[in-house]
């Protein structure tokens, strides 16, 4: 049994790919789906879940500070791929808040509408270490945590300013939001010292 993701996400693709891998063999694979790597990593811990195995993305379990590793009795197999993270935003949002037509760092999302991942997905614990980063505390955010087709919708509709999440550079709504008139890609132009900072990210030019 292997926890997933969310119906379409690359989770999914990935979990069906294992079971027809893995068909020829007389091993029979059932993908339960998930809101993600965070739910993912409590129905590991959870000994009556059910699940034997689960993808997760890196950085989403962090030890405490201070604190040795806990024996969690869970295995890490490896890495698999590199899952790019986005924030889009609205460039009128921009002009609008911040008098220019460009976010050029993050503490400038201050006072903004922005979506960061949904409740039990990697996206919303990265988000979380993000903001802490740049000293942007959740009070001065206007937070939403919808998946991402539906924040996509809200971004168009100019009902939320930005959002954050982690996606293939292919998939449909990556590709949409790039070619969409307005709506901008921020870039992390710190991104060797995120990767720094936070061991798990890797900088990567796309």
């Amino acid at each position: 049994v292997i926890a997933t993701g969310a119906e379409q996400s690359a989770y999914e693709v990935l979990g069906r790919r294992y079971r027809e891998a893995l068909a020829p063999f007389g091993v029979t694979v059932e993908l339960r789906n998930t809101a993600g790597s965070g739910e993912n990593l409590r129905l590991m811990r959870q000994e009556d879940s059910g699940i034997d195995m689960a993808f997760m993305q890196a950085g989403t379990y962090q030890r405490p500070p201070g604190e040795e590793d806990e024996d969690t009795g869970l295995v890490s197999l490896g890495s698999l791929f590199y899952e790019p993270v986005w924030l889009f935003y609205r460039e009128d949002s921009a002009k609008r808040l911040l008098k220019r037509p460009r976010l050029e760092s993050i503490a400038d999302l201050k006072g903004w509408k922005i979506n960061a991942g949904s409740p039990g997905s990697g996206v919303k614990l990265l988000a979380d270490q993000i903001f802490a980063l740049n000293s942007v505390d959740h009070a001065e955010l206007q937070l939403s945590h919808l998946p991402n087709t539906p924040a996509v919708v809200e971004l168009l509709e100019n009902r939320i300013d930005a959002m954050l999440f982690v996606s293939a550079s292919d998939a449909p709504l990556i590709q949409m939001l790039l070619l969409t008139p307005g709506i901008k890609l921020f870039s992390f132009s710190q991104a060797q010292a995120y990767s720094r900072k936070l061991p798990y990210l890797t900088a990567i030019t796309l």
